[in-house]
């Protein structure tokens, strides 16, 4: 391989690439030409905590991703990466600090993104709180210890402890005289902060306790419980003053309005429930989630309550109406697919399938996929499309109207991959861990063939036709190994059905040359294969990332190698595998394939969008 040179940085928002020579704006009609689907509030993992003041929301993800999100437009105003990967986080009330926990302890000032302070507790922190003015940050951890620090500088104030399981959440009263914390042992304890005097304990005898919140007007405390209910207690009574108790599932976040008339609710089936909390009656119940809402926050006017959910989705509510302001409304799929044909673009993004007519930018239809849709493809016409989803059916749509035609149901799980033969008359299918891989006569509703074990035992993650060879490549992995690199490569002859191994290890996505000499195979450990055929042998290993490999693909014409991964590079690699050039796209890319004509590369975002990118900008045609 080649010397790696630094990769060039991409801003898809001014269309500058800021290469090793300086940074040059790109002409019209090059370098990314258009952005496809919508990316408001829109986020690449899961959240982690949220914050809302009066212009911006701020949203938290794995890594220590921070963003900060216009409340008016939803639209990305900043993003940083503080490059830690503990899983606890609190903004200050005042949104001006922002503290990271677990094995370590971290203050970050949320402006700037400077790390202010940074130690490491005697045990391991499990949850978090910041006093009403920010003077104090209140830590639990995995032994039942509460410790006090005096913030930003993480001087340790005070240890105390509540028992010996983990504490599980803790809240502040507004004056910062009381610390409530509760603890895996069904514990519920109100503390004097500054001497660390018990002043009452509660036995929760219903159910684990998952978030608190403290009425900011009354001494009054709110707690999320397990049992499905929002119990409201008063330091004067030993049992719950109230009962919040519509929800039907585990009640996982709460929220107060600054002024205390609001009380949010919400539950792991995502439903959130907004309460008038004076009259203790029910405003609105919405279903604001496909998954867990982890995390809520009210504006500081009380106008505005921003949702997180598991699904990786933020929305913004009105809580007036009960009605939705700002999101991207069908939540983020863990994994965005494309297809791509001579004028059309389809965009999978879970519940949502969105086609486009890629030349003039203008969206054709939007799909619904209830079950979540995995993957997409045309059909040989380009009248049809067939998309894959999480239940095992493959759908078919009639593109001219969007309507929905028919369901082949035969896989028992998840579709991972579409492929089809170079006649267009044939269709594979890859069913992950039922093993399966169908064979379909399109456009019949029942398969031709079933391949049953057709990875040698692996999940089944990938499959590919080999152009000119009458041949199915199918890729799988062994999830169940002790390490995930096994698994393997397969080749099968569509007239005999014989299999032969041409490796054995796991393998995650395929790309065959357009001449059927060529294919490249991603694994799990962030490099892929260039693999000669029909031999397998390998020819070359692409290592030039530092997350698995998601998108491969060779160009039409010049048969050069594009990968792309969850690290945000988009790097190309001549016929042979040597590197020759990566840019930094600054979203992760999960997919990608080239317009028939080899000018355009699209590549699907873990954002929730797609790009449109002229290939001689990022470095194609270096390799002829």
């Amino acid at each position: 391989m080649t010397n790696r040179l630094p990769p060039r940085r991409f801003d898809p928002v001014t269309g500058q690439v800021n290469g090793r020579n300086g940074s040059h704006q790109i002409e019209s009609g090059a370098g990314l030409v258009r952005v496809f689907g919508d990316s408001r509030l829109a986020v690449e993992s899961d959240l982690l905590a949220v914050f809302v003041d009066e212009q911006s929301a701020w949203s938290v993800e794995e890594y220590g991703i921070v963003r900060q999100w216009s409340l008016t437009t939803g639209r990305l105003v900043q993003r940083r990466y503080l490059g830690e990967v503990e899983p606890v986080w609190a903004f200050s009330s005042d949104g001006k600090y922002l503290a990271a926990a677990g094995q370590q302890l971290a203050v970050f000032d949320l402006a700037t993104g400077r790390d202010l302070a940074r130690t490491q507790p005697a045990r391991w922190v499990t949850a978090l709180a910041w006093s009403a003015d920010g003077r104090w940050l209140a830590t639990g951890h995995e032994d039942g210890s509460i410790s006090i620090w005096a913030a930003p500088a993480l001087r340790l104030y005070r240890s105390f402890r509540q028992g010996r399981q983990s504490i599980s959440a803790l809240a502040y009263s507004s004056d910062g005289e009381c610390l409530a914390a509760a603890d895996e042992d069904r514990q519920l304890v109100i503390w004097r902060r500054f001497d660390g005097t018990q002043l009452v304990c509660f036995l929760i005898r219903s159910g684990r306790i998952s978030a608190l919140a403290w009425h900011p007007q009354a001494p009054l405390l709110c707690s999320a419980g397990w049992d499905t209910h929002a119990h409201l207690w008063s330091l004067q009574y030993s049992e719950p003053l109230a009962l919040f108790n519509a929800h039907a599932e585990c009640v996982t976040a709460i929220a107060f309005s600054r002024d205390g008339q609001l009380l949010a609710t919400a539950d792991n089936a995502g439903m959130l429930r907004l309460w008038w909390f004076d009259r203790r009656t029910l405003l609105h119940e919405i279903a604001a989630a496909w998954g867990e809402i982890s995390c809520l926050a009210f504006d500081p006017t009380g106008r505005r309550i921003l949702t997180a959910s598991e699904d990786r989705r933020l929305m913004i509510w009105d809580p007036a109406t009960g009605k939705p302001i700002l999101g991207c409304g069908v939540g983020a799929s863990a994994s965005v697919r494309l297809a791509v044909t001579a004028s059309q673009l389809a965009l999978v993004t879970g519940r949502q399938v969105q086609l486009f007519d890629w030349r003039s930018g203008c969206q054709i239809a939007r799909l619904e996929h209830p079950h979540g849709a995995t993957t997409a493809t045309f059909d040989n016409s380009n009248q049809f499309l067939l998309t894959a989803d999480a239940l095992g059916s493959i759908h078919v749509w009639r593109i001219a109207d969007a309507n929905w035609q028919s369901a082949w149901q035969e896989h028992r799980t998840a579709i991972r991959e579409l492929s089809w033969h170079e006649d267009g008359k044939r269709l594979a299918s890859a069913g992950g861990s039922d093993g399966y891989v169908y064979l379909w006569a399109w456009p019949q509703e029942q398969p031709l063939l079933l391949l049953p074990d057709a990875a040698g035992g692996a999940s089944v993650e990938t499959v590919a036709f080999v152009p000119g060879a009458n041949a199915l490549l199918v890729g799988g992995v062994n999830w169940l190994a002790e390490t995930h690199g096994e698994g393997g490569l397969l080749w099968w002859d569509c007239s005999t059905w014989q299999r032969r191994w041409l490796l054995r290890r796991g393998v995650t996505r395929l790309a065959v040359r357009r001449d059927g000499q060529r294919a490249v195979a991603a694994n799990l450990a962030g490099t892929a294969w260039l693999v000669e055929l029909p031999s397998g042998k390998i020819l070359a290993e692409l290592a030039g990332h530092s997350e698995p490999v998601l998108a491969l693909a060779f160009h039409p014409h010049t048969g050069e190698i594009l990968t792309a991964s969850e690290d945000h590079l988009l790097t190309v690699w001549s016929p042979d595998g040597d590197w020759l050039c990566a840019t930094d796209l600054e979203v992760a890319v999960h997919d990608a394939q080239f317009s028939s004509n080899g000018a355009f590369v699209f590549t699907a975002n873990s954002n929730q969008t797609a790009y449109q990118l002229e290939c001689a900008r990022l470095g194609f045609g270096k390799g002829r």
